[in-house]
């Protein structure tokens, strides 16, 4: 490279290092992966600890009593506890508060068993740390206020060194003589999932054996071929709604119940633009400058719009169909003097409530008289509220402590008062101050219940980091404490809900939670307690183009890396993040892909994809993989894998039913159950079972396994198994000449009895001919196929057993003459003609009194054949009463 080395390269260390004091007599260093800091320890910390990193600019220096030589020292996650280890028996905290000042006080946990001693440790989440000794696991819950640890969980298994990956919280053990078996274990808050264990291939297995796989030599690291998307599970709308940034002319307001965003230059006077619920939706229009906003919603039909600009009352102007405003404004002014206007919410078309400070206020709107009626109010002091407009419900939050909410529900024309409840609280203040804010309390819509979602950041009963509580509103009693979401983090906290999940949003780590109270938690009886589905991950990172930014920019079109979980974020229910300082609006968005990987437990996996709404193609992708070979499943998972999606199967089947007898007409699906995927026998034989015919290398006897057990979780919800079902494993059996498994199938009655699987059997007649039996027995036992027996029968010439099998049934007197003589002159056996004629001739007497047969039945060529044999004598005669 001409006049310069840099082309030379494709690899170069940060220009500018961490910088730390070196190791020396007096210095010992460190390095904590997780964090990312350096510890200088000088003087085993009496001299003082200088922690640097994860960049230069984070510096923390404290001092420590030294009570002998170190081998290890960590910061938890928050930077709230010091782990140090100086001997092989135990390990010593030192809790620090929010200035990173040391509480000197150590206490410590001796790990467990005489002969255990410790190799090393690893912070796994807030307040949990996990012992890795030569015998094993330990894994603890730290207590810093009580200085004590409760031990979670113990694994038992030789260990010869270990690696630590804190991005994923997996923890790899290697185990056995010659260190080549590598146990993962993968740490979740609250919890550890041990993971399938494998074996390293070694070049040469040494005798006798020896330690081989050396730690030096093993590491972990998070790699996607090719692409980013497999690394998280939540994502941000790829087109949000731009809108202009505020700034010192515009300011930005959203109505969560139009999902709209409003744009308001100069008080309205240089215009207002308001945008969504989609990019394409877009508002202009202009209004007279009289103060500034605090409050702006269009009506539900978009023709009146409501303006606050004072604590007194609310304006309104009304549009035309075209969205051109009628400029002469009108107004309503709340009632009382010492009463403020703490915000509105239309509740209905022309129907709006006041919130003060002093209760409600529901008024009717006559847009046409420009004037508004009183309808009802409620008196109650008022410190806040929250408003779901989906489903009607405000809240209020009243009492001086803020944990009284007093429920309303609005329905056209009325509104009807809930009973109230009390929000517990951790601590209560002396004197008595607002402790429940406005921020911490939301609604939302989960599994078809309201909640009120409650975010606590002092948890009771000595758990540590905060927690998120769900009451469950109740129409006749007050609203119910239903479950306890861990979130194992302090520090500033959002909530979304997103498909039903409840996804917890932690500023400080960047990272999001999604919690799933329809799967199982721990329950004490009353609540219960759920950790999150997934480790904490951050969301996708997302780009925008510049232009239309306040951000410099040169004349073409640059990406811009968004700031996730910015300060400047305002997230609203049940899925929005809007950043009113870059001018978008995102929808919060669930990625159900990359979970395929992230939830090792394929029944766990199944059980959380069917209660999401667009997973039917994932579902169905899992199941076809798990019968891929190199990824097939165990089949007793694949059997709970297929009870699972019957069960569902199952509810819908019976809930349609019902709709169809209307027996519950007022008892209507939900949203939630309407939404629900359902996966039944042709998508699983479309999808999943066709992987047979396009994988030759899976073995007939997996086949065969795998579409009897599909076979048996339909039989056990009485689902009707279709024909095409049973056409396949036979076809399999056959294919493969398992015809006495085929045999053993029908005799004991794994393939239920039915019309098209007797045809199928009889046409394997050729290739096996104990099938035209087996077919002729499952037709007699459906007792509803007596046609298509007496077919089979005078198709195979067997005359004399149709006729014995008709007179059985019943059906002497029914049958077609023509057709059973026509069968018997197509053998040329004169003996069975004549049988069968006579049979007929005996049938017609008793039937008619004359042994003719009837010019209906077009029997004369029988009739002539008859005579050809036998002589016209033969032929019964015809008796004339005497």
């Amino acid at each position: 490279m001409a006049g310069s080395e840099d082309g030379t390269y494709y690899i170069e260390l940060s220009p500018n290092p961490i910088r730390f004091d070196p190791v020396s007599k007096l210095t010992n260093v460190f390095f904590d992966d997780a964090n990312k800091q350096v510890f200088a320890v000088r003087s085993g910390g009496a001299t003082g600890v200088v922690v640097k990193g994860p960049d230069e600019k984070s510096t923390i220096t404290f001092r420590m009593e030294d009570r002998g030589e170190l081998s290890s020292i960590k910061f938890s996650y928050d930077m709230k506890i010091l782990a140090i280890q100086r001997s092989p028996k135990s390990v010593e905290f030192i809790n620090f508060a929010e200035d990173s000042t040391p509480d000197l006080r150590e206490y410590s946990q001796t790990c467990k068993g005489k002969s255990t001693s410790i190799i090393g440790f690893n912070w796994t989440n807030i307040n949990e740390i996990v012992f890795i000794t030569n015998q094993g696991l330990e894994f603890y819950q730290v207590y810093p206020e009580k200085k004590s640890l409760k031990c979670l969980k113990t694994f038992g298994t030789s260990v010869n060194w270990f690696d630590w990956l804190p991005q994923s919280a997996v923890l790899l053990l290697s185990t056995g003589s010659l260190g080549n078996v590598l146990q993962p274990f993968h740490f979740r808050p609250g919890t550890v999932l041990k993971l399938p264990k494998f074996e390293v291939d070694l070049p040469v297995v040494p005798k006798p054996a020896k330690l081989c796989l050396l730690e030096r030599d093993v590491s972990m690291a998070n790699i996607m071929a090719g692409s980013e998307d497999g690394t998280y599970y939540i994502e941000l709308s790829p087109n949000p709604i731009r809108f202009d940034p505020v700034s010192k002319l515009t300011n930005v307001f959203f109505d969560d119940a139009n999902k709209q965003v409003f744009a308001v230059r100069s008080g309205g006077a240089t215009g207002v633009v308001v945008k969504g619920p989609d990019e394409k939706s877009t508002i202009t229009f202009r209004m007279e400058d009289r103060g500034e906003l605090s409050s702006i919603k269009f009506s539900y039909d978009m023709k009146i719009l409501a303006i606050q600009r004072s604590p007194k009352s609310v304006e309104f102007i009304n549009f035309a169909e075209d969205s051109t405003p009628d400029l002469r404004e009108y107004s309503q002014t709340c009632k009382g003097k010492s009463t403020s206007i703490i915000g509105f919410n239309w509740t209905n078309i022309n129907e709006i409530v006041f919130i003060t400070n002093q209760g409600l206020e529901f008024y009717q709107v006559y847009p046409e008289k420009k004037s508004l009626k009183c309808l009802k109010t409620f008196g109650t002091s008022v410190n806040w509220f929250d408003w779901l407009p989906q489903s009607a419900v405000l809240l209020l939050s009243t009492g001086s402590l803020g944990n009284v909410l007093q429920p309303f529900h609005f329905r056209p024309g009325t509104v009807l008062k809930l009973p109230k409840f009390e929000v517990d609280l951790p601590v209560v203040p002396k004197p008595a101050k607002l402790c429940l804010l406005e921020r911490d309390v939301s609604m939302a819509n989960i599994y078809g219940h309201l909640y009120i979602i409650v975010l606590r950041h002092q948890p009771k009963g000595g758990s540590t980091g905060a927690e998120i509580v769900l009451y469950q509103l109740q129409k006749e009693s007050p609203a119910r404490k239903t479950d306890i979401l861990r979130l194992g983090m302090s520090g500033r906290f959002a909530t979304n809900v997103v498909d039903n999940l409840v996804v917890v949003h932690h500023q400080a780590s960047k990272t999001s939670m999604v919690f799933d109270i329809k799967l199982e938690g721990e329950n004490d009886g009353y609540i219960t307690h759920h950790h999150p589905v997934l480790s904490p991950l951050p969301i996708k990172p997302c780009k925008l183009l510049l232009p239309g930014l306040n951000i410099p920019s040169g004349p073409e079109k640059t990406e811009y890396t968004c700031e996730l979980y910015s300060p400047n974020w305002i997230v609203f229910q049940p899925n929005i993040v809007i950043d009113a300082k870059l001018g978008c609006l995102w929808y919060v968005q669930l990625k159900l892909n990359p979970l395929v990987i992230m939830i090792p437990d394929k029944c766990k996996l199944m059980e959380f994809l069917l209660l999401r709404q667009d997973s039917k193609s994932v579902i169905l992708s899992v199941c076809r993989q798990m019968l891929v070979p190199g990824q097939q499943g165990s089949l007793t998972n694949i059997s709970q894998i297929y009870d699972m999606l019957n069960r569902v199967y199952k509810d819908c089947l019976e809930s349609e039913m019902m709709m169809l007898a209307n027996e519950a007409p007022n008892a209507r699906p939900d949203s939630y159950r309407r939404n629900q995927v359902i996966i039944d026998q042709s998508d699983m034989y479309t999808h999943v079972f066709s992987v047979f015919e396009d994988n030759k290398g899976i073995q007939y006897k997996f086949m065969v396994a795998v579409l009897i057990e599909y076979i048996r979780s339909l039989n056990h919800f009485v689902i009707p198994v279709q024909h095409y079902l049973y056409e396949l494993i036979i076809n399999t059996l056959v294919h493969h000449n398992c015809f006495y498994q085929l045999h053993q199938f029908l005799q004991y009655h794994v393939l239920s009895d039915s019309k098209p699987l007797a045809c199928l059997m009889l046409s394997l007649e050729s290739v096996y001919p104990p099938a035209h039996q087996l077919a002729l027995d499952m037709l007699k036992r459906l007792s509803t196929a007596n046609e298509e027996i007496i077919e089979v029968l005078l198709s195979k010439q067997q005359l004399l057993p149709a006729l014995r099998f008709i007179r059985m049934i019943g059906a002497m007197d029914t049958v077609s003459s023509r057709k059973f003589l026509d069968a018997a002159m197509a053998t040329e056996d004169n003996m069975l003609f004549y049988t069968v004629f006579k049979f007929f001739e005996q049938r017609n007497y008793r039937l008619r009194g004359n042994p003719r047969f009837p010019s209906g039945e077009h029997c004369d060529q029988y009739i002539k054949h008859f005579e050809s044999i036998f002589g016209t004598d033969a032929l019964s005669p015809v008796l004339t009463p005497s």
